[in-house]
Formats: structure tokens, C-alpha cells, sequence
């Protein structure tokens, strides 16, 4: 923060106010940096018409791409921060955020969680595989297919929370207690 200080000519005390700490100045610089990375993981996504290929090669790309850059291995370092920075969040969200909606709307994203919070899935997921020393496309495409599809697609609902009762079972049900109440009338 001194030599951040040093070089824009104000007090360190000033460089604290305006960028809010180191941690803050990392994601500050990691979101600039991340700039290219991004036009370029939109340029692969627009290259694939189903959403999971999107997803998929997006990730594949991030994986590879992450750990060169010095400042985003140190923004992925401090992960509890970084994944929730509302920043992030944000730029994450502009990328993922209308492929997940897109699926949705097929039916293919489940919609029974908030976009928000699969978006931070997304990024733990993609910080966890550009960590991992198995960097290579078959692995980050294996991360995807067995830990992040699964966790996005619709899930089955469990056989205790079914509703049994479909509409024409539940008007057969109302038409023979009525019949019943009809018969026990005219018993009384």
C-alpha cells in the first residue's frame, strides 16, 4: 500500500480511504485485469448454442487462463472475499447470468435456486479448478460435467414431497364424498 501510495503521490493514509485496504485493491485490479478475460470468455460462449457447452467451454478457458495472471491468483487466494465481492459478483453475473436465465426459461436450469447464488457456486467452482495442479481441459471438463451440470440441472423431486392428489383424482374424491353425504341425507 506504501509503494501504491508512493507512486500516485498521496499520503498512505489516502491510498486506505480511497482503495479500502489491500484486499480491496486486489479485487480492484484483478476486475480491471480481468477485462480481456472477459470479452474473450463471451467470444467462446457465443460459439456454442446449447447453455452447458457455454458454461463448459467458459470454465475450460477460465481454468487455463486464471492462474497466469499474477494479481488474479492473489485475488483467488483470498477466496471467502473474493467470491462474494459484490464486484465480482457482478461481472461473473453479466457473463452467467442470462445463459442461466436462457436455461431456465428451456427448463434445463432449475429455477428452484437464485441465479445470484449459483453465479457464486460458479466462481467457487472455477477458482477451485483453477487451483487445482490438474489444469488441463479434460480435467476442467470433468469438473464440470460431474460437479457443476449436475448442481445446475433441474432436480428430481423426492417421492415424501409429491403431491399424489392430480386434479382429476382430487374431483373424484369431492364427487364421491358428496355422493356419500347425498346418501347419508336421505338415510337421516
Amino acid at each position: 500500500m506504501a509503494s501504491v501510495a508512493e507512486r500516485a503521490g498521496v499520503s498512505r493514509a489516502t491510498a486506505f480511504r480511497q482503495l479500502g485496504g489491500s484486499s480491496e485493491m486486489i479485487v480492484q485490479v484483478g476486475l480491471l485485469r480481468s477485462r480481456q478475460h472477459i470479452a474473450r470468455v463471451r467470444e467462446i460462449m457465443e460459439t456454442q448454442r446449447n447453455i452447458f457447452a457455454k458454461m463448459e467451454d467458459a470454465m475450460v478457458y477460465t481454468t487455463r487462463e486464471l492462474p497466469r495472471d499474477p494479481v488474479i491468483v492473489a485475488l483467488m487466494a483470498q477466496r471467502a472475499a473474493s467470491v462474494r465481492h459484490q464486484d465480482i459478483h457482478s461481472v461473473t453475473s453479466e457473463l452467467n447470468a442470462p445463459v442461466l436465465a436462457a436455461g431456465q426459461a428451456a427448463g434445463l436450469v432449475r429455477t428452484d435456486i437464485a441465479i445470484a447464488e449459483m453465479t457464486d457456486f460458479i466462481i467457487e467452482q472455477t477458482y477451485l479448478a483453477a487451483e487445482y495442479p490438474d489444469r488441463s481441459e479434460k480435467a476442467a471438463r470433468h469438473r464440470f460435467r460431474t460437479f457443476v451440470a449436475p448442481a445446475l440441472r433441474p432436480q428430481p423431486i423426492p417421492p415424501s414431497s409429491v403431491n399424489t392428489k392430480t386434479p382429476g383424482r382430487e374431483l373424484d374424491e369431492a364427487l364421491t364424498a358428496a355422493a356419500d353425504a347425498i346418501v347419508a341425507a336421505g338415510d337421516a
